[in-house]
């Protein structure tokens, strides 16, 4: 079993992060009462989710052949290897299991996509590969 992780672009992750402090810093510096209290504890929720994506998105291959993707605590997903037709080369800013702007799409099943960016692309295709040689890329 090997782990992959979520290589991270620095600008998505300084952009949601500057976002999110300027309106937690705006909500500390105003004196509301009770509502500011509930959009700070909003607030702090969010960032604590979105550091939780940053720290667990992954990418496991199993030995049994499976594909174990995970985005935080709320996205876990699975893919049989040997269902993955092709791996390539996307810069496609579609919602997806990825923290870069460097990302591989998955190709599988009957056309379903999934959009991943791990850190070490070259080793993960090349154990995708030992698992499932005809995957193209």
């Amino acid at each position: 079993m090997k782990t992959f992780k979520s290589d991270i672009s620095l600008g998505i992750f300084v952009i949601l992060m500057v976002l999110l402090g300027a309106s937690f810093l705006i909500t500390l510096s105003s004196n509301s009462g009770l509502l500011s209290m509930v959009v700070f504890f909003v607030q702090l929720s969010s960032i604590i989710l979105v550091l939780n994506i940053f720290l667990q998105t992954d990418y496991t291959i199993s030995n049994e052949g499976k594909l174990f993707i995970r985005c935080g605590v709320f996205y876990k997903t699975n893919i049989n290897i040997s269902d993955i037709h092709s791996v390539e080369q996307t810069s496609e800013l579609t919602s997806a299991p990825a923290l870069s702007f460097d990302r591989l799409e998955i190709k599988y099943g009957n056309n379903k996509s999934i959009i991943i960016s791990p850190k070490d692309k070259r080793g993960f295709i090349e154990k995708l590969l030992m698992i499932q040689p005809t995957i193209q890329y």
